[in-house]
């Protein structure tokens, strides 16, 4: 069992979050906590303002040169996006793996402070993003801002190197994997090796935060670190509300069962679409690759778009299977922050319950804030949190 950690923190804890505030500018700080706009959720019509476009860099030939995954296929430094001074930014292409094992090219941007490294390199945080739709046009990489720009170079600001994946098929040619979070965990995984390749000024810990769907890869970051044994891990952060693919998420409307075929057919290419959608769910599928704005998809009942028994197919069967959280134990610590009351609060606490059972070190916390709000909300926390784990301070938890 968990409990939300809503008990005071220590004197130490107190004392962190304060040291960490005192190297935050207040306006930064304000503009986290009140807007979720400069967060990255803004209108389609705002978005199209701020894109880039795809050039060269990201083209690759197809079949793609073999690779080992993590290994650099281009990089370079790059003035397009909305940094503040003291930041460069290098974008780069690199092999990852797909979630059914292929090589496949992804790409990145990372975020460096201008200055001296300490004697044993920056410390790296990974950014797992938010969902982004599945158009290879809509990549965080190809936003002037980055999508989440405020908050990543807020930590840049504060000394840290950010790792910020596109996951395959976004930006770099391919199909993306959309909710797929083996596939997404390992474009985090392979980003961070790619990036100290191109940026040598990159330390060997490291860590992972991730948003909403960025929240579920970045726990799956830290189940298949179990595997790896990498030294450099320190752990995840999961801000939003976790919980594992359900058929009820294909069900919520006709554009989620469009992109959940859509991802079924990326892990298992030999799946039937027809098996899945309808007529008029397949010509929304069909546009899925088009648009960067979900109302481009039209939100329609679920109804009109699944066929019947869609639920049935081995396809369908492995690929909800799959994206089950709690199936090895965690390499790392877990931080997760979660809203308090919402929808899925008690999904959530549910899946924690799970996280503790198989004997993960999770911290729970619910916060009662709008929704939207939640990642500029928790800056304080987080940062407490990230300080201590690169401290090698041990990492709380509240499960019994």
């Amino acid at each position: 069992m968990i409990s939300s950690g809503s008990a005071e923190s220590s004197s130490d804890r107190r004392r962190l979050k304060a040291a960490a505030l005192c190297w935050l500018p207040s306006t930064l700080l304000g503009l986290l906590l009140t807007s979720p706009l400069a967060l990255g959720q803004r209108a389609g019509h705002s978005r199209s303002r701020r894109a880039l476009p795809v050039t060269r860099f990201y083209e690759t030939p197809n079949p793609l040169p073999a690779g080992q995954p993590g290994h650099l296929i281009r990089s370079e430094p790059t003035d397009d996006y909305d940094l503040p001074q003291g930041l460069f930014a290098t974008r780069i292409l690199y092999h990852s793996r797909s979630g059914d094992g292929r090589d496949v090219p992804a790409s990145a941007v990372i975020l460096v402070p201008d200055r001296k490294s300490p004697a044993d390199g920056f410390p790296v945080l990974a950014w797992a993003h938010p969902f982004t739709v599945a158009a290879r046009r809509c990549a965080p990489s190809l936003q002037r801002n980055l999508v989440n720009g405020p908050f990543l170079t807020m930590y840049g600001k504060l000394g840290y190197a950010v790792v910020a994946p596109d996951y395959a098929g976004l930006a770099a040619n391919g199909r993306n994997a959309v909710m797929d979070i083996e596939s997404n965990a390992n474009d985090v995984i392979y980003a961070v090796a790619a990036a100290r390749i191109a940026v040598p000024q990159l330390g060997r810990r490291w860590l992972v935060l991730g948003e909403s769907m960025g929240a579920a890869a970045a726990l799956a970051v830290a189940e298949q670190e179990s595997k790896i044994h990498d030294s450099g891990f320190l752990g995840s952060v999961a801000i939003g509300d976790i919980a594992e693919l359900q058929p009820s998420f294909p069900k919520q409307s006709a554009r989620t069962a469009a992109l959940f075929a859509y991802a079924v057919k990326t892990i298992y290419p030999d799946a039937q679409i027809r098996d899945i959608l309808t007529d008029a769910g397949l010509a929304i599928y069909q546009r899925i690759e088009e648009s960067c704005d979900n109302a481009d998809l039209e939100p329609q009942p679920a109804a009109s778009a699944l066929r019947p028994n869609w639920e049935s197919h081995t396809s369908v069967k492995q690929f909800m299977e799959r994206n089950q959280l709690g199936k090895v134990k965690a390499g790392g610590p877990l931080f997760v922050l979660g809203y308090e009351g919402s929808a899925h609060s008690a999904t959530s606490a549910h899946t924690v319950d799970q996280l503790c059972e198989r004997g993960d070190r999770v911290e729970y916390r619910q916060y009662a804030v709008s929704p939207g709000t939640l990642l500029g909300s928790t800056v304080r926390d987080q940062m407490a949190w990230i300080q201590d784990r690169f401290a090698g301070r041990p990492a709380p938890s509240t499960c019994h």
